[in-house]
């Protein structure tokens, strides 16, 4: 049918996107964005005022730290790398089952990425227990 364009990989063979293709998961980002928003929120109204607090002129605005959140300040720059890290993995094996499916003959490389991994999730997560989303519903 109409939609056999669309199953082959994003980029597929090259390294960046096409624009029309970027702008399309873009476009296909946004819609999830305000997917959850309206699924989650307790009326549209409270959907509503919470898209206008999202585009309002503040979101382009300087962001104050206090001395006193420098821990907060490095937790999302932390943050934001590890996340990049990951949309790049992601990016780069992309035509593979999963970001972690690595064609090495080096046993050795995959398992130092894979405690890589876990001891970054135990020292970024140590002693800051949060409860499992899905049980607040």
């Amino acid at each position: 049918g109409r939609h056999r364009r669309y199953r082959d990989t994003v980029g597929g063979g090259r390294l960046l996107p096409s624009l029309g293709e970027a702008s399309q998961m873009g476009v296909t980002f946004v819609l999830a964005l305000f997917g959850w928003i309206l699924f989650r929120a307790e009326s549209l109204t409270h959907a509503a005022g919470y898209v206008k607090g999202m585009l309002s002129p503040s979101l382009f605005g300087m962001v104050y730290f206090p001395l006193d959140l420098l821990l907060s300040r490095f937790t999302a720059v932390t943050t934001c790398f590890f996340i990049l890290v990951m949309f790049l993995f992601e990016w780069i094996h992309r035509e593979r089952p999963h970001a972690l499916s690595f064609r090495t003959p080096y046993k050795s490389v995959r398992y130092a990425v894979y405690i890589a991994l876990l001891l970054s999730i135990y020292l970024f997560n140590a002693g800051n227990p949060v409860g499992f989303i899905y049980f607040q519903f």
